[in-house]
């Protein structure tokens, strides 16, 4: 098939309200039980969108962005289980605090809201390659600025971070400054 036809069938699905689904990779027709919900989650993203945008301050994303609900299901996490069980707080991985044109940062774990459903804001990054001596994307130079941009505007945004190793994520000084941060 030629460009040209591709292009043409993909304006032609568009035209007709089909909506593109990104975790897919396909377009959903109107009517459709996923297409119902692709508009629903739209709907939320853009009033966040539209209210954060009326703030020159607060343009952070939340729990009703479609790129973190897409990261809210999925494979087994030893962390996310053991803060549920110990702490009864729901964690998210790879969590994106902040809405476009800002950088797209994430961190590795969030905890977005306490148990009342209250915005809490703690943050958890795993911070790998303490001992690679500079040859690790967050030891290297750029990494590192990235890395103090990233916490700044975390900062700036309410977040409290909480900064450890992989080796001291499922440890109980971690749980510890958790239960801390949430003041449970």
């Amino acid at each position: 098939m030629k460009a040209s036809e591709s292009k043409a069938i993909i304006d032609s699905v568009k035209k007709r309200g089909y909506l593109y689904d990104d975790e897919n990779n396909c377009y959903e027709p109107p009517g459709s039980a996923r297409f119902n919900e692709l508009q629903a989650a739209r709907a939320l993203t853009q009033s966040v969108v539209r209210k954060s945008l009326k703030s020159p301050v607060l343009r952070s994303a939340w729990i009703d962005d479609t790129r973190n609900l897409k990261n809210k299901t999925g494979k087994f996490d030893p962390f996310i289980t053991l803060v549920r069980l110990d702490l009864g707080l729901d964690v998210w991985p790879e969590f994106r605090f902040l809405l476009p044109p800002l950088p797209d940062y994430r961190f590795d774990y969030a905890i977005p809201t306490g148990i009342d459903s209250a915005p809490l804001k703690i943050a958890i990054e795993c911070d790998g390659g303490t001992h690679a001596r500079g040859l690790s994307g967050h030891s290297s130079p750029a990494g590192i600025v990235r890395d103090m941009n990233k916490s700044s505007l975390a900062a700036v945004h309410g977040w409290t971070l909480i900064r450890v190793t992989p080796q001291q994520l499922c440890k109980a000084g971690t749980i510890d400054l958790i239960r801390q941060a949430a003041k449970l």
